[in-house]
């Protein structure tokens, strides 16, 4: 297919950058693979709010595997990892869509562990259940802080405060996954990439095609191809130049 083509040419093209450009190389074998397989997953999941224990255990059998499909140009722990990473993301909104309907419970005195560190990856009851705390200890926040802001023209008043917090929770995640299902399988792609360019120093990136762009009018304030040197004047961009 055009994507497992894409795949092969651009896996070889970093994997010779990395082994006969980079001024530090390193050896890309079963313990990078390791470290690779761990990176990608906390930049995938940080929070452990996606993959399940069962994910993470199916996933597990290409961990020092790595090393041999970036050499060979090979993508099939990518596209295992990103047909379940999306599966999952489309659960998770469902989710926080139906945690953020009705008011939390807030008469039952309860935790939330918010160190991913201290976390164990869990099964799907269990990943909804995490979700329903990370919501309702969010909620609670916003409550808290209306509850510190209230004055004798605005007096506190906690079902308002709940409901406000719910609809703003949900705003802020409508808003965050709109952006996740917003990025292209190549920029997926790119960031599993880049798990391995990590490995090498912090400032060698892969960047797929839109970043690329993105980086260069961030950098130059010229984006190649529409002739023109691109300057930001207060909330806009004007063309300062034609190139």
């Amino acid at each position: 297919s055009g994507d497992e083509n894409n795949d092969q040419l651009v896996m070889r093209v970093v994997n010779d950058v990395l082994q006969g450009a980079h001024y530090q190389p390193k050896q890309i074998d079963d313990q990078l693979s390791e470290e690779v397989f761990t990176t990608f997953i906390d930049q995938i999941d940080a929070g452990k709010r996606f993959f399940t224990s069962s994910d993470i255990s199916q996933l597990s059998q290409y961990k020092d595997k790595l090393d041999d499909q970036f050499a060979m140009g090979s993508s099939a722990f990518f596209d295992e990892a990103y047909g379940i990473m999306k599966s999952r993301f489309s659960q998770a909104e469902g989710y926080y869509e139906e945690l953020l309907a009705e008011p939390f419970d807030f008469s039952v005195e309860e935790t939330f562990e918010t160190d991913p560190e201290k976390m164990d990856w869990t099964d799907e009851a269990g990943l909804k259940d995490r979700w329903r705390r990370q919501l309702k200890f969010r909620v609670l926040g916003r409550i808290y802080a209306d509850m510190e802001n209230a004055t004798e023209e605005e007096p506190f008043n906690f079902e308002e405060s709940e409901a406000s917090a719910r609809e703003s929770e949900l705003e802020v995640h409508n808003e965050w996954f709109k952006n996740l299902n917003d990025m292209e399988r190549v920029e997926w792609f790119g960031t599993y990439l880049n798990a391995f360019t990590l490995q090498f120093d912090p400032h060698t990136q892969y960047y797929p095609p839109r970043q690329q762009e993105n980086f260069e009018i961030q950098m130059t304030g010229q984006l190649e191809g529409i002739g023109a040197q691109l300057s930001p004047r207060g909330e806009y961009v004007t063309v300062a130049s034609i190139v």
